[in-house]
């Protein structure tokens, strides 16, 4: 049996578009997010509007 997994740890490695670091703008809830990194992240305080705001705005999934 072969091993059919595939592994993403880097955006600019192989499959990276996979990782949530990935720049790939999605549109979910309303919003669009720079990354699922940014979306990932802001759900922890979807009741604090400020700080689920800031990381819609911020630059990189990095900082989110």
């Amino acid at each position: 049996m072969s091993d059919t997994s595939i592994y993403f740890y880097r955006r600019n490695e192989p499959f990276g578009e996979f990782s949530n670091f990935s720049i790939s703008p999605i549109e979910l809830d309303g919003y669009t997010w720079p990354t699922t990194e940014h979306y990932f992240q802001a759900q922890k305080y979807i009741s604090n509007e400020t700080h689920f705001q800031n990381i819609l705005q911020l630059a990189t999934p990095r900082e989110a």
